[in-house]
């Protein structure tokens, strides 16, 4: 039987380790961090035979990219995916059910060693190997507990918490295709009333010593012929088991024939995320008896262990190749080829706009011990039928210069006289939809003052494109240390899934603006980060609920309604002291002077953001939405509005249904808000490339019947495309005309 490893991605900006086991029937995932689904789509790595994902440990550089994958499978038609993975996964999945859900799909849990010691099926067995950090002078690294009774699970939680997770998906229940049925949609909000009991802490890690198939011994012709057999269906019987008769008379049995089958082949997956774990992987008894059988090892480290000598005497005990994906080497080599060519062709109309693309550093050259080979993305181990690494589908190396040749003739003067104001700007790091493309990552934007920063919601792999624009090398500092407000506006997954790693990079970044990072989001928002935090401490973030901050007429938007009676019967939805304490460090460390989350027409519990600081700028930001009159209202005169803008005229229908804004609607905004910097967004992905916009002014009546002349500068946002405000109504002009030109006339193509 021939299978193989493929390694996805390994530690890079915008993606994180993984590793894919593949059979001709069924694939398997160790590991599934943000980015995993994305990499997986650019690089034509087919998931629709995933249906078992196994997690080392429960933390966010691990099971970041899982949620958005349960969609992304239940989208392609997947009706049962299992996860299995260590204390505390059951929580996690359990947590994520204020927006993950899919009632066609059935999602099981198998916690080791609470449900058994391993998995089998007939192409492999996973023993699962739990290794345990050793803290030494009875002290615990930053960001870790030391075990103790404190972080024991209570198995006693996990049936209810299964519960939960079998309401979130619970295939088979219902007969319609429509998740928004009113027997679902009745589950659901029942589920995300519910508020789970935290997890206690648990810092084991699981190894996953992985063995295949055994391999049948060979079929011996010549022998066959010796004994009176002829070459064909005699031949078939005897390799499925059967006896024959020769035609000599002679019975041959299939140990006539066949030599013996030997044991399968057998490789370890390790993740070791610091050195703390080393004495315990190093003296497991259970890798100490498989270590000679081994054809490959697969090693993924966290910073500072592979440069430790213990672990490389570790290694030296375990036979074959052993596959090292080294943290401390991290290249930030680019494995999104489009989005990198998109950037390098709009850095050719204005190379300060589209300034930042990190391509990476180069590998070090340290020697490295006998077997050891630091792979790239897409390396190929071959375990079955002869053992070898094949570097033949890794990707090959991305250089940015080489889309300069068009340079030359698409630069605009202007760019090249006017360097970038030190005012506002806004850097749009993500500008699709619903799902990441291969040239718009979904929802984020990163609005920088002189005083702080603001990042306006957070889809998947958000920290990465922050590290894609403003990096320069590994050590670079880049503008999360000078974060001081997170706006999530709503809870579909494509707005916030990048939001917990942006949080961990804002915990370990030197010379913070602010010592507390203050999020404001719905309250599920909290609820979430809340039950979460318990697996994995996210330190010095304060909460804000919009529901406590909401301004504006709620008119149709019933939800809206009920959270406003909730407010002026004088209930909060979060303590009110914390809350103005909250917002009185906006007001020192942003100027903000005031701020509102508008209820906008879209999902429940979806919001706008208005903010004001003391220097007379206003942001608005509109999340998604259908126009909506109290976002307009409230935001009128806007500095900067940044509007989503999802579908082209033509579909308008689509846009009702959905709630989001056509292109022309979302112009309409900015016009009767009387916006001074339109920043349109949030693009479906059927429009990669360029979506048609409209010219201006736009035919068009204001609700009161007045003729609308305002005319904002409107600005057709691609990712890592950083705006300033000030210069943007004298600059951006010439800009978009000569985008129009360029996409119109195809001189961008895609492969």
């Amino acid at each position: 039987m021939k299978f193989h490893l493929q390694i996805l991605a390994t530690h890079l900006p915008d993606a994180k380790p993984a590793v894919l086991l593949h059979f001709d029937t069924q694939r398997y995932l160790f590991n599934c961090g943000e980015g995993t689904q994305r990499f997986c789509h650019e690089n034509g790595v087919n998931l629709g035979k995933l249906r078992n994902v196994f997690v080392s440990r429960i933390n966010w550089d691990v099971v970041g990219g899982l949620p958005g994958l349960l969609l992304t499978l239940a989208g392609a038609g997947a009706t049962d995916v299992k996860v299995h993975g260590p204390t505390n996964l059951t929580h996690f999945l359990a947590s994520t059910r204020h927006f993950i859900f899919r009632h066609m799909l059935k999602v099981d849990t198998h916690e080791f060693p609470l449900d058994g010691v391993e998995y089998q099926d007939s192409n492999v067995r996973i023993q699962p190997i739990a290794i345990n950090p050793t803290f030494h002078n009875n002290t615990s690294p930053v960001g870790q507990k030391r075990k103790s009774e404190d972080s024991t699970y209570d198995a006693a939680q996990l049936p209810s918490k299964r519960i939960l997770l079998k309401r979130m998906f619970p295939a088979g229940t219902f007969q319609t295709n429509v998740e928004s049925s009113a027997e679902f949609g009745e589950i659901l909000r029942s589920v995300s009333k519910i508020t789970m009991e935290p997890a206690r802490r648990d810092d084991t890690v699981l190894a996953f010593l992985c063995k295949g198939p055994e391999v049948p011994g060979k079929f011996d012709a010549k022998k066959a012929i010796q004994l009176g057999l002829k070459a064909g269906p005699d031949f078939g019987k005897l390799a499925r088991g059967e006896t024959v008769t020769a035609p000599n008379g002679t019975e041959v049995h299939p140990s006539d024939v066949i030599g013996p089958s030997r044991a399968g082949a057998s490789f370890l997956i390790i993740d070791c995320p610091s050195q703390f774990y080393i004495d315990d992987l190093s003296s497991n008894p259970v890798i100490r008896s498989a270590r000679k059988s081994l054809v490959c090892a697969v090693h993924v480290l966290g910073k500072g262990v592979f440069s430790q000598p213990r672990y490389k005497d570790f290694m030296r005990t375990l036979s074959g190749e052993q596959l090292v994906i080294d943290e401390d080497r991290r290249t930030g080599e680019v494995v999104f080829k489009g989005a990198a060519e998109m950037v390098g062709w709009l850095r050719a109309v204005d190379s300060e706009v589209w300034s930042g693309f990190w391509e990476g550093t180069p590998q070090s050259e340290e020697p490295l011990p006998p077997n050891c080979n630091v792979v790239r993305p897409l390396t190929t181990f071959v375990v079955e039928p002869a053992p070898q690494i094949d570097v033949s589908t890794c990707l090959p190396k991305f250089n940015m210069l080489a889309m300069n040749s068009f340079e030359q003739t698409a630069k605009l003067a202007s760019s090249m006289e006017k360097s970038l104001s030190t005012g506002w700007s806004v850097t749009t790091l993500g500008t699709g939809s619903a799902i990441p493309g291969r040239l718009r990552n979904v929802s984020s934007t990163l609005v920088e003052t002189p005083r702080g920063a603001i990042l306006l919601d957070a889809g998947e792999a958000t920290w990465g494109q922050i590290q894609r624009a403003f990096m320069k090398s590994t050590s670079d500092i880049t503008p999360v240390a000078s974060l001081c407000l997170i706006f999530i506006s709503h809870l579909h997954a494509d707005h916030h899934l990048g939001t917990v790693s942006v949080i961990k990079a804002w915990c370990a970044a030197p010379a913070k603006k602010s010592e507390q990072l203050v999020v404001v989001a719905p309250f599920s928002f909290h609820v979430w980060l809340q039950e979460y935090g318990s697996v994995e401490a996210l330190n010095g973030v304060r909460f804000v609920s919009c529901e406590d901050i909401m301004e504006g007429e709620t008119g149709e938007l019933e939800w809206a309604n009920v959270v406003r009676s909730r407010i002026d019967d004088g209930r909060w939805f979060l303590d009110h002291s914390s809350t103005l304490e909250s917002l009185g460090i906006l007001k020192a460390t942003l100027g903000v002077d005031i701020i509102k989350a508008i209820p906008v027409i879209h999902c429940p519990h979806a919001f706008g953001l208005v903010l004001d600081d003391d220097c007379g700028h206003r942001l608005v930001y509109s999340g998604d939405c259908r126009p909506t009159p109290a976002l307009i209202e409230h935001g009128q005169d806007a500095t900067v509005l940044i509007h989503e803008a999802t579908l082209s005229d033509a579909m308008q229908t689509e846009a009702l249904e959905k709630k989001h804004c056509t292109i022309s609607e979302a112009i309409r905004v900015g016009m009767e808000m009387k916006a001074h910097v339109l920043i349109l967004t949030h693009f479906s992905q059927r429009y990669p490339k360029y979506p048609h916009v409209p010219a201006l002014p736009l035919p068009t009546l204001s609700p009161a019947g007045e003729h609308l002349t305002w005319s904002p500068s409107v600005i057709v946002a691609s990712d890592l495309m950083r705006i300033p405000v000030d210069d943007a109504p004298e600059r951006f002009p010439k800009i978009m005309k000569r985008l129009g030109e360029i996409f119109a006339g195809e001189i961008y193509r895609e492969e």
